[in-house]
């Protein structure tokens, strides 16, 4: 990406799906794959509403995926992450909304990666549920990119480690 404003990419967990995913969005076939894609079935199951913010926070609270949050971020997130309707609380992205974006795979990650004209680098947790796969790996170092692995954390390292994110981000 040659633009005079950008000086680095600075990617965290970034969806970097193989090209044959991307060349199968682009099918009239993807609509039926993309539904059975675990990470959309999930989406559009999420529970939307709760009677109040405190039962929204009592909910997540027991899911093991935000076990691992830094102390705060949970409350930051529904605070941010919901809306007041009436008879209670809903989630502020529908996740109807939130499994189209999972789905939508006919980008070209890759290509724009391959045309950035700027130090690209890429923190990515060493954990069964990264989005940053080992063939990810060789081809961020083909494409001249850095990866840095992080060791007991998962695709939501902000959530988990807002500190390492943050000194990541600055970089050198």
């Amino acid at each position: 990406v040659g633009r005079a404003d950008v000086a680095r990419l600075r990617l965290i967990e970034p969806v970097a799906m193989p090209r044959r995913w991307h060349a199968l969005a682009r099918t009239p076939f993807w609509p039926m794959i993309a539904d059975a894609i675990p990470l959309v079935r999930s989406a559009r199951a999420r529970r939307r509403e709760w009677p109040d913010a405190a039962s929204a926070k009592a909910s997540y609270g027991r899911k093991k995926l935000f076990s691992t949050w830094a102390d705060g971020v949970l409350e930051d997130y529904l605070d941010d992450g919901l809306k007041v309707e009436a008879g209670g609380v809903a989630l502020a992205c529908a996740p109807e909304w939130e499994a189209t974006n999972f789905a939508a795979q006919a980008h070209d990650f890759w290509g724009a990666l391959a045309a950035a004209s700027v130090e690209v680098a890429v923190l990515a947790a060493r954990h069964p549920s990264t989005t940053v796969s080992e063939s990810a790996h060789r081809r961020f170092a083909r494409l001249g990119a850095s990866v840095r692995m992080v060791e007991g954390r998962t695709h939501l390292i902000p959530f988990e480690d807002p500190a390492a994110a943050a000194e990541f981000l600055a970089g050198p």
